[in-house]
């Protein structure tokens, strides 16, 4: 009998033995005889020992063509988180799956284990002391053997031994020593690679707009992808050279606005939002204004960029208001979305998401400004004012108004699941955007409200007062 036909009339045994019967019976007929004369118990064990050998002497898993031995991680260039706070990190991670806490531990010097966590092959938005364990990712799903990029500065020469995210890392540091070279540089060899790879890069260039861009964004407007033209016509927006777009799309996204005149002696102009009258309507008006730059629309209103925010109707359509700030920050020269921020920092109450908007183009400074403003509105949070930005180094959090309304609601949180799973995220936000000096004062101003120290929700908290700002312990 062949190896294949013993392993076949194996499974009837198998199957018995999983449900926990008994499968003598069922063993295979050249086996019987060793398994006659005996009780019932012994047959069973006589069939275990001659089912294991056979298995063991007869039997071997082969292994499949595909398989292959992955390289090995390679180390970051920070050392890893102290021991003692590595459990707290890797229960904030399997509890919030937040990027933030990453870039947190990176800014105060440390990187997490390996062990606790390990980004998956879609995990871009990571600081780049990851780049290597980004880049491990494609080194495995490719025959390439080179893992570390060499050790001359990014040329042409050298573009492709760089895997992309080290490559992305590498152009940002050309792009802050010679900008000129490094636009230089994407012009020669960004066109081989993939759209999502090139937008990457492009948009990098952020970091020292000038004119000496335009050219090479100037081609980027016949480019295949929609979304490298859309961000092409963004930056050309914000050296001042805008305007550019479909026609049709910009005359349709007027269409969605009227302009009306008040005033006897000086004539105010303003773009109120019609009425959209359909979730079909709304959509396509968020469209247009993802794919047109705030210079084209304000001159299709026959208006300048200044005139169109100067008057806007702050209010009077809020998801409008979320899409003209987007808009500007993501295609307004620098002045213009100053006048933005000016706009919102006047208004009564804060509106903390069109700050959110404008985050990417905000000072530290102005960042600290709004989150102050912010933790004292009616309604403030911890958790809103985290999307401003994590690591701020706030001091000073309890003594908020957003401060006192969470010592209150600990205080009145004893048998409310719901109000427990809010505070759960305040606690949390608290921890990330706290210096480390104001972590202890807020871990010593919760003992005194009564928190058990051991307590979970503080995990953020003591991760950030164990931590200098070079990672280090006391």
């Amino acid at each position: 009998m062949t190896a294949d036909a013993i392993l076949k009339m194996l499974e009837p045994v198998a199957i018995r033995w999983t449900v926990g019967g008994r499968a003598a019976g069922t063993a295979p007929g050249d086996w019987r005889p060793a398994l006659e004369g005996v009780d019932d118990d012994e047959a069973e064990l006589r069939l275990l020992v001659l089912a294991a050998q056979f298995l063991d002497v007869t039997v071997r898993a082969s292994t499949p063509e595909t398989l292959r031995a992955l390289p090995d991680l390679p180390p970051l260039g920070l050392p890893t988180l102290p021991q003692r706070q590595r459990g707290t990190a890797r229960r904030l991670m399997e509890q919030y799956r937040d990027a933030r806490l990453l870039f947190f531990l990176a800014a105060r010097g440390v990187v997490i284990h390996p062990e606790d966590w390990l980004p998956s092959r879609g995990d871009d938005i990571l600081p780049d002391a990851y780049a290597p364990w980004r880049d491990w990712w494609d080194r495995a799903a490719s025959e390439r053997t080179r893992l570390a990029p060499p050790a001359d500065e990014l040329s042409e020469e050298s573009w492709d031994d760089y895997f992309p995210t080290a490559r992305r890392i590498a152009f940002a540091a050309l792009r802050q020593r010679n900008p000129g070279r490094a636009v230089e540089l994407l012009a020669a060899r960004a066109s081989g690679e993939s759209a999502e790879i090139r937008l990457k890069l492009i948009d990098l260039l952020a970091a020292g707009l000038s004119d000496r861009d335009r050219p090479y964004l100037e081609s980027l407007l016949a480019d295949r992808s929609p979304r490298i033209k859309a961000m092409a016509s963004a930056y050309l927006s914000r050296l001042g050279h805008g305007g550019v777009g479909a026609a049709a799309d910009i005359t349709e996204l007027a269409e969605f606005f009227e302009v009306r005149t008040s005033g006897f002696l000086r004539r105010t102009r303003t773009a109120a939002a019609r009425q959209v009258k359909t979730p079909a309507q709304r959509s396509r008006r968020a469209t247009l204004f993802g794919e047109i730059d705030l210079a084209a629309f304000a001159a299709a209103l026959q208006m300048t960029p200044q005139e169109l925010v100067a008057s806007w109707p702050l209010g009077d359509d809020q998801e409008a208001d979320g899409l003209l700030m987007a808009m500007a920050a993501r295609s307004a020269p620098d002045e213009v979305v100053a006048l933005c921020l000016d706009r919102l920092s006047a208004q009564r109450t804060i509106t903390v998401p069109l700050f959110i908007s404008l985050a990417g183009r905000m000072t530290m400074r102005q960042k600290h400004a709004v989150m102050r403003r912010a933790l004292e509105a009616d309604g403030g949070s911890f958790a809103i004012a985290l999307d401003l930005g994590a690591g701020l180094g706030l001091d000073g959090a309890l003594d908020t108004r957003a401060g006192r309304s969470l010592l209150k609601a600990l205080a009145d949180a004893q048998s409310n699941t719901t109000a427990n799973m809010t505070l759960n995220q305040e606690l949390y936000a608290l921890g990330m955007l706290v210096s480390r000096d104001g972590a202890r004062v807020a871990l010593d101003r919760l003992a005194a409200a009564g928190i058990v120290s051991a307590d979970a929700r503080l995990d953020m908290l003591r991760l950030n007062a164990a931590l200098k700002e070079n990672g280090a312990t006391e």
